[in-house]
């Protein structure tokens, strides 16, 4: 049985390619099922797929509050995906992962013997800042090394910066420029941290998922993988990436849009990475599932998509802010009213 792993950093843009991809296998009659390690121990990403393409694919979840954990329970989920026949298993991992450690566990006893590494793709976000935290560069080469395919993402928005072609596309001129700053970039990273791969912008793909041919998701399909080794880096025990939970939101529409702005905008909640979760609008009673980056916002009306998509098991708020260095005192006071639960450190 193969599997893709399918990696990124966190907001990269994996939920919303995973739903293109998997659609594409699908398509093509293949029996797939998604496994979804979100960070933290709640999983907002698993709701947005089963919303987006729990008609097409099934869905499993692991957490776990600690590493040694999580990769027990990762084994014993792929034990019991491997009786159920799937051609193709999708692992999505969370944004804080390294992907030897999954390439480890699949050469134990028995999954060695049930399962292959299909295709690794390593997606970076086509807004990447030239330099990051040391933690997150060591977090997008250890990804990306083992990539049979770095894909750019969110395309979209860098579009106003690029010049339109004649059609709706991009101009290849200006997808090749920013291949070449990624490679640049990569190359940088993987010097830095020892690792003996050099990339290429053969290496890199880009296109846009909603107009994608069948071709270019071949191409994907058929991404493969590579080895390369760099110096290893622990940031589950070194770094302060965590997650902050928050229950019984209690604000409307708009002053979510505006608590969202303010946490990304301000260094003094510390470096919001994500804001992800599902609340009740305080004035119409509407559900939204909110998934943003500081880049984008996406917020979905669950009242409008549909027979079950606001059922029993999907109205219980919970928002996640998920960052490095967070300063919880200020963000606690940015909810106001709303209570802290829980703070999950890696």
């Amino acid at each position: 049985m193969k599997i893709d792993i399918i990696t990124g950093l966190l907001g990269s843009g994996k939920t919303t390619f995973i739903k293109h991809y998997v659609r594409h296998l699908a398509a093509k009659g293949k029996n797939v099922c998604i496994l979804v390690n979100d960070y933290g121990a709640i999983s907002v990403d698993m709701a947005l797929l089963n919303h987006e393409i729990g008609d097409v694919a099934d869905l499993e979840m692991v957490t776990a509050g600690d590493f040694d954990c999580y990769l027990r329970r990762t084994k014993t989920k792929l034990i019991q995906m491997a009786m159920l026949g799937y051609d193709r298993i999708i692992v999505e991992p969370s944004g804080i992962f390294d992907a030897d450690d999954f390439y480890n566990l699949l050469y134990e006893e028995p999954l060695d013997r049930w399962y292959e590494i299909g295709n690794v793709i390593s997606l970076v976000d086509a807004n990447l800042p030239e330099y990051l935290s040391e933690d997150l560069e060591y977090l997008l080469i250890a990804q990306a090394a083992t990539a049979g395919k770095v894909v750019l993402t969110k395309l979209d928005m860098v579009q106003e910066c690029m010049k339109q072609s004649q059609n709706t596309g991009f101009a290849q001129e200006e997808v090749e420029e920013l291949k070449e700053n990624l490679v640049r970039h990569l190359n940088r990273e993987s010097e830095h941290f020892h690792c003996e791969r050099q990339f290429r912008t053969s290496d890199i793909l880009a296109f846009d998922w909603n107009t994608a041919t069948d071709a270019e998701m071949d191409t994907l399909e058929r991404a493969g993988y590579v080895r390369y080794d760099l110096e290893k880096r622990h940031v589950e025990e070194e770094g302060d990436f965590e997650t902050m939970f928050y229950y019984t939101v209690k604000k409307s529409l708009d002053g979510v849009k505006e608590l969202v702005q303010q946490l990304f905008s301000d260094e003094k909640y510390g470096k919001v990475m994500r804001v992800k979760g599902l609340f009740c609008d305080s004035e119409t009673g509407d559900w939204y599932m909110l998934n943003a980056t500081k880049e984008l916002m996406d917020l979905r009306n669950l009242s409008d998509a549909g027979e079950g998509a606001t059922d029993s098991t999907m109205r219980k708020e919970v928002m996640l802010v998920i960052g490095e260095n967070l300063h919880h005192e200020e963000v606690n006071q940015a909810f106001g009213e709303t209570r802290k639960v829980l703070d999950y450190e890696v």
